[in-house]
């Protein structure tokens, strides 16, 4: 059977979580319906990534504009017959008209096309539009154009591992705050973070994840949580979070699909924001009562962000009132509801 085409790009700029939800995608593909994918990228952190599942991955020279990309993307889908073509990429950072000429270029292909978007969608440009996000079920949608619309936090795409290993969650002597801002971790949060707790007299156990793309800490990091006496463990690129998210009882996390994850396996979330526009999706999110949207991080705020962190993390009250809340957020079969309308054209 012709294969599916995954345009995606991850790494210290994006993050991984695009990867991630492309890559549930391909498993699933591969295990329901027999068809393989063949992913497009410009990111070596995606290939890198794909070693370990075996999927052909053609990388892009990151010289290409979008339109030297579209290129080879039409020519890739000639010549492997496809019928199937994924978009997921920030293109937030590209010129909106750049990514709308994409779109539409793969489109003129003739191909079915699908498009992860975000609460601004380009309605016409693709055929399948995906906006899996609170708040994403009320964007208003023109219907006068050929686009299929999937929106709201029912089309999530979720690693089946995380609904298998939610609720009840371990018991612990004192809280155990997970810190994880992603596969890069730009902004370099979790030194600030981690600084942040070590330096409280309150005992609590910290799980610190360190993406695969994530810059290199401060040397003086590890010392430092060292002497401070608390008690943490580092984990390096992880292959999934769900049993990291098991064994904590809060998590810290920056905007992105990970904190739909952790509502999904019943893990509160303070979750900070990576921008005024990544603040406003985090709010609707914090909307449903599983996390705390805390805003922009800096070091003037840093004494308000331990405070807020804390004295959540010792209200065992309100940590099971945000999970209950997360819980009913996701439901896990966003990835079944996709597939029926991969299978209508792929069989």
């Amino acid at each position: 059977m012709n294969p599916v085409i995954i345009r995606v790009d991850g790494g210290s700029d994006i993050g991984m979580g695009h990867y991630k939800r492309c890559l549930t995608i391909a498993l699933s593909l591969e295990r329901e319906l027999n068809v393989k994918s063949i992913f497009l990228t410009k990111s070596q952190n995606v290939v890198f990534a794909n070693k370990k599942h075996n999927y052909e991955t053609v990388l892009l020279s990151g010289n290409l504009g979008l339109e030297g990309d579209l290129e080879q993307a039409v020519g890739l889908i000639s010549d492997q017959g496809a019928r199937v073509f994924i978009i997921d990429i920030n293109h937030s950072l590209t010129e909106e008209d750049d990514y709308l000429t994409y779109l539409r270029g793969i489109k003129e292909s003739g191909i079915f096309s699908i498009a992860f978007d975000d609460f601004q969608v380009h309605p016409g440009f693709a055929d399948l539009v995906v906006v899996p996000y609170v708040g994403g079920e009320v964007i208003q949608t023109d219907d006068d154009t050929e686009s299929r619309y999937l929106l709201g936090p029912k089309f999530f795409i979720l690693g089946r591992e995380y609904k298998r290993a939610a609720l009840p969650r371990k018991k612990s002597l004192m809280p155990r705050i997970l810190i994880c801002f992603g596969g890069a971790d730009t902004n370099n949060w979790t030194t600030l973070v981690g600084r942040s707790l070590a330096s409280s007299e309150l005992q609590v156990h910290l799980n610190i994840v360190r993406g695969p793309a994530a810059c290199n800490w401060e040397p003086t990091f590890l010392p430092y949580l060292q002497k401070s006496g608390i008690s943490f463990r580092i984990i390096d690129s992880p292959a999934g979070l769900s049993k990291i998210m098991q064994d904590s009882t809060l998590a810290i996390l920056s905007s992105g699909l990970t904190q739909y994850e952790a509502a999904a396996m019943g893990l509160p979330s303070v979750v900070l924001s990576l921008s005024d526009y990544h603040l406003q999706v985090t709010d609707r999110f914090a909307s449903t009562g599983a996390a705390l949207s805390f805003g922009l991080l800096d070091m003037h705020r840093m004494p308000e962000f331990q405070e807020t962190v804390l004295s959540l993390a010792f209200n065992d009250e309100r940590l099971n009132l945000m999970a209950s809340a997360g819980v009913g957020i996701v439901d896990g079969r966003g990835i079944d509801r996709l597939i029926v309308h991969l299978k209508a054209q792929l069989l």
